[in-house]
C-alpha cells in the first residue's frame, strides 16, 4: 500500500503597521505558499473580500483576525495576526485669563487626557518651551494657543483656545 502526504500551506500573515490610531488603518497580507498542489481558497475572519491575499482594516479596537488557506489536496493552515488600537488623546487648553492687556501674563493649561497609555508629549504653538502641560505666557496681541498632546500609544490629538488680547490706552502729557 502506497500512502501519499500532501503538503499543508504555509501561512506569513502580517499587519502593516500593527499598532495604529483609532481612525486610522492597516494592510493584512496573508503571504502564503500552497504547499502542494495550488492555493484554491484564501477565507478571512473579517470582512476583507475572500480569496484575496491581502487587504485593509480600520478597526475601532484592538483585533485579532485570522485566515485559512486552502490547497488543491484540501489540506488547510491558518494563520493569525492582532492589530492593536491606541486611542487618541484628547486637550481641551484654557487659559486662567482669556482676555488681558498686552504684555500680561496669563497661564495656560493642556486639561489633556491620554485616551490610551500616558501622555508623553506636549507641543504648544504659543511659544511655551519644552514638554510642559501649561505655563505662563504674555502675549502682545490675540492669539489662538494650539497644544498637541501625543500618548505612548504614539496618537495624538490637539485642542485650541484664544486670549484676547486688548491694546493698553495712550497717554499723552503736554505742558
Amino acid at each position: 500500500v502506497s500512502v501519499g502526504i500532501n503538503s499543508v500551506p504555509v501561512v506569513g500573515l502580517t499587519a502593516t503597521p500593527q499598532a495604529i490610531c483609532n481612525g486610522g488603518s492597516s494592510l493584512l497580507e496573508s503571504n502564503a505558499t500552497a504547499g502542494s498542489g495550488t492555493i484554491t481558497s484564501i477565507n478571512w475572519s473579517s470582512a476583507l473580500p475572500q480569496n484575496l491575499p491581502a487587504g485593509q482594516v480600520s478597526p475601532s479596537s484592538t483585533t485579532n483576525y485570522t485566515v485559512t488557506v486552502t490547497n488543491s489536496n484540501n489540506c488547510s493552515t491558518t494563520g493569525a495576526v492582532t492589530v492593536n488600537v491606541g486611542s487618541i488623546p484628547v486637550a481641551a487648553p484654557t487659559a486662567s485669563a482669556t482676555t488681558i492687556c498686552g504684555g500680561e501674563p496669563t497661564t495656560l493649561a493642556a486639561n489633556a487626557t491620554a485616551g490610551s497609555g500616558t501622555i508623553t508629549t506636549y507641543a504648544w504653538s504659543s511659544g511655551l518651551a519644552g514638554n510642559l502641560s501649561g505655563g505662563s505666557v504674555s502675549p502682545a496681541s490675540t492669539t489662538t494657543d494650539l497644544v498637541t498632546v501625543t500618548n505612548s500609544d504614539n496618537c495624538s490629538g490637539t485642542g485650541s483656545g484664544s486670549i484676547a488680547v486688548n491694546a493698553a490706552p495712550g497717554v499723552g502729557l503736554t505742558a
